[in-house]
């Protein structure tokens, strides 16, 4: 029997394999910007952001909690030592301008970010949530 979605989850697929591919020619020239992912983690204590910057210092960073949303931004490019020029560069330069909306429960005062070789680490801190019970009702 034919599923009636496999035609559409192929052609999806495809799509997909080529936008990969795509992004990844280094044919694709010296002004083309590649995206940076964020990763978004749960532990005990809230969440944690985290995006690959290589090459990213301090100074290249806006991060900003508004309207209930945290907004990252930053633009970057790994440039050769001073006195040197790049032969072969594949590593293009990249931007970052993502807003991600916040739970609730993130208290935004206690947000944090850190940066340690262009490993990006912003800590959203979640107050803790009310433990699930059963309400006795009494009689009066």
């Amino acid at each position: 029997m034919l599923h009636v979605w496999s035609n559409f989850d192929r052609t999806l697929n495809e799509l997909d394999r080529a936008l990969r591919s795509a992004a990844d020619d280094p044919r694709r020239g010296r002004g083309a910007t590649a995206h940076a992912e964020l990763t978004l983690q749960q532990d005990d204590d809230g969440w944690v952001i985290h995006a690959n910057l290589p090459g990213a210092s301090a100074d290249d960073l806006t991060i900003e909690v508004k309207n209930g949303a945290i907004l990252l931004r930053a633009k970057g490019a790994i440039a050769p030592p001073d006195g040197y020029r790049a032969l072969r560069q594949e590593r293009r330069p990249w931007a970052l301008d993502r807003t991600v909306r916040l739970p609730d429960s993130v208290l935004v005062e206690q947000v944090s970010a850190r940066l340690v070789d262009g490993r990006l680490a912003v800590r959203l801190p979640s107050r803790p949530t009310a433990e699930d019970r059963a309400i006795p009702v009494e009689a009066a």
